[in-house]
């Protein structure tokens, strides 16, 4: 008996003590040109359902990570105004080409935080950009000066025949993340286009980079996070830290692993049309 009171004296105290944190993530395929690359910044027709997807499903996030974001204003104020979001600017880079370049952009709910790493001027790691891609965007997440996560956002190379510089970005990522060692956990999300092929091993390639550092897949089931009427793909992952993992859960939003449609944002064909070809992930975590 006295066992037992012990047993829920300490749920109790844990439960006080413990905080959840929601992750999530969303490629919103070329957001600002109407979901075309052949677009223009006229051609963005989404935001009314964006938002009203996005605050049906992930309104209770404590951060998303978009990627594909060509406008990043629009976003920022016609899709998650109640929101602070940090990114990151080409125009002082040798990106060849400025005018597409999709960004990453990290939101998150304004009684939060966001610090820069330690050692650097904004949220960018560049060395992931390698030049001409997407770097990665990370910082520390806080709450009333407490920090609580590393959140490392990213958008590696599509295509299968980018596998070569997606070994090099998970190299130069898990170079950088050997250096935090300040024991706050760390969240790896977003889009890492991992593909399966014969030749091609993405998902057990960053596990090599990644498993050595005590940070693992939250999406074990392997659900599926792409789905068109012609393609279906598991690219969306969150990657993260040991300590956290026993306690997380991972979901995924949207009509990518449904098996029957249903009125519009659970119909495939409205949703690639009107939200993107990605469906948005979750992650929760107690702290």
């Amino acid at each position: 008996m006295k066992r037992i009171i012990l047993i829920i004296i300490s749920l109790v105290i844990f439960c006080a003590h413990s905080k959840e944190l929601k992750i999530s993530s969303l490629n919103i395929r070329v957001y600002g040109q109407g979901g075309m690359y052949a677009g223009t910044l006229e051609d963005e027709f989404r935001d009314k359902w964006l938002k009203e997807f996005i605050e049906a499903k992930l309104g209770d996030s404590d951060v998303i990570i978009f990627q594909e974001i060509m406008n990043k204003e629009s976003l920022i104020n016609n899709i998650v105004s109640d929101m602070n979001c940090v990114s990151y600017d080409r125009s002082n880079t040798i990106d060849d080409n400025k005018e597409n370049h999709i960004y990453v952009v990290v939101c998150f709910n304004k009684k939060y935080q966001f610090l820069k790493e330690q050692s650097e001027d904004n949220y960018a790691y560049e060395p992931m950009a390698l030049h001409k891609y997407r770097p990665a965007v990370y910082g520390v997440l806080c709450e009333n000066k407490k920090k609580l996560a590393h959140i490392v956002g990213l958008h590696l190379k599509a295509l299968p025949q980018g596998h070569q510089t997606r070994v090099k970005q998970m190299e130069i990522l898990s170079k950088r993340l050997t250096e935090i060692n300040d024991g706050l956990p760390i969240i790896v999300g977003g889009d890492y286009n991992t593909y399966n092929t014969d030749e091609i091993e993405d998902y057990k390639m960053i596990n090599s980079y990644l498993n050595p550092l005590n940070l693992f897949s939250a999406n074990q089931e392997n659900l599926i996070t792409y789905k068109t009427p012609l393609f279906t793909g598991t690219f969306d992952h969150f990657w993260i830290s040991q300590s956290v993992y026993s306690n997380s859960s991972f979901t995924v939003n949207g009509p990518c692993n449904a098996t029957s449609s249903g009125p519009r944002f659970d119909d495939l064909y409205f949703y690639n049309q009107f939200v993107s070809d990605h469906c948005p992930i979750t992650l929760s975590i107690q702290l």
